[in-house]
């Protein structure tokens, strides 16, 4: 699921470029006021006008027509649930100008150790990539 809010955010802010200039997305993590990880994917696009801050984060929701923009206009709505079923809220940061930022946090699981994680458990077994599957 978190792979799908990353896919998400990003081609949204590659999506709606400015047409003017090349499309320049900066994504950043910290730790936010609250302890928790805070991300934020900003781009320098058409933005989005604060009015509709909470608007873009609704099902179905578009702000621009399917002849402008392609898509359902699903995409934040589905990284609000994703982040929101992991203890994060998710944003749009309307104090941001030159573009849309997204910024959205995750918590912190102090169990967790500082090191690299590949995302597997360490089975024993070589990691085949394919998951389910028997080698």
């Amino acid at each position: 699921m978190l792979r799908l809010l990353w896919q998400n955010l990003i081609s949204n802010a590659i999506k709606f470029r400015d047409p003017a200039r090349p499309p320049l997305v900066r994504i950043a993590c910290e730790r936010g006021e609250e302890g928790e990880w805070e991300f934020s994917v900003a781009d320098n696009g058409i933005g989005v006008e604060p009015e509709f801050a909470d608007k873009i984060f609704i099902i179905f929701q578009r702000l621009h027509s399917r002849e402008t923009y392609t898509g359902t206009g699903i995409g934040l709505a589905m990284c609000k649930k994703i982040v929101e079923t992991h203890g994060g809220r998710i944003w749009l940061d309307t104090d941001y100008t030159g573009g849309a930022r997204i910024r959205f946090t995750l918590p912190v699981h102090e169990d967790t150790e500082d090191t690299e994680d590949t995302g597997h458990e360490d089975t024993g077994h070589e990691d085949t990539g394919h998951e389910g599957i028997d080698s």
